[in-house]
């Protein structure tokens, strides 16, 4: 958070058109507005409504540091993603989602029952348990049998929506690893051409 407020925030004047990339999203210009114009607490400046990725952007990072250590990176996670945020169904979606991304930095299989095993760590660590976590072994076995076939794979950005929401992304980048998964370059340069 000490590198939000003077790497980051510094860039941002309050508006959309401006920081890094020309446009700060909205969640990011409340939690700006409240932290640096209003002067509140980290605690009183996350953005109320938000579903956007802003916060496992940043928790993303954490997946990495901590993947062997699961109990440390669920706590680091929702600590530093409620700093941003305070959406239950957004924090639930990030935490599922940074679950399975330190999975795959661990090189644990993406498979078919990788889903269970998430959903196991999810209960076990008091993190909400949702729906989302059944996406990431649906989406292999779908890949696998011929059932879903994005073509070409860029194209996952229209099936699941172009917005910034953690309800389009997540399952989008979901497809795009369990399809590449022996590619990494090819996957991420369909999610860089699938725009959003």
């Amino acid at each position: 958070l000490k590198r939000l407020e003077t790497n980051l925030f510094p860039q941002f004047d309050g508006s959309p058109k401006a920081g890094p990339g020309g446009f700060t999203s909205t969640s990011m210009r409340e939690v700006y507005q409240a932290r640096v114009k209003d002067g509140k607490s980290w605690e009183d400046s996350a953005s109320q409504d938000s579903n956007t990725t802003e916060a496992v952007e940043i928790a993303m990072m954490l997946a990495a540091v901590f993947a062997n250590d699961i109990e440390t990176l669920a706590q680091a996670t929702l600590e530093n993603m409620k700093a941003l945020q305070t959406n239950r169904i957004a924090l639930a979606q990030s935490s599922a989602f940074n679950l399975l991304l330190a999975a795959l930095v661990r090189g644990d299989a993406f498979d078919e029952k990788i889903s269970a095993s998430l959903a196991e760590q999810a209960g076990k660590l008091g993190l909400p348990k949702i729906d989302d976590y059944i996406t990431a072994s649906r989406t292999v076995s779908n890949i696998k049998n011929g059932d879903l076939v994005i073509e070409p794979a860029w194209k996952v950005s229209y099936v699941y929506g172009m917005a910034c929401a953690s309800n389009m992304l997540f399952p989008a980048a979901i497809y795009l690893a369990a399809r590449f998964q022996d590619d990494f370059e090819q996957g991420v340069l369909h999610a860089i051409n699938g725009g959003g």
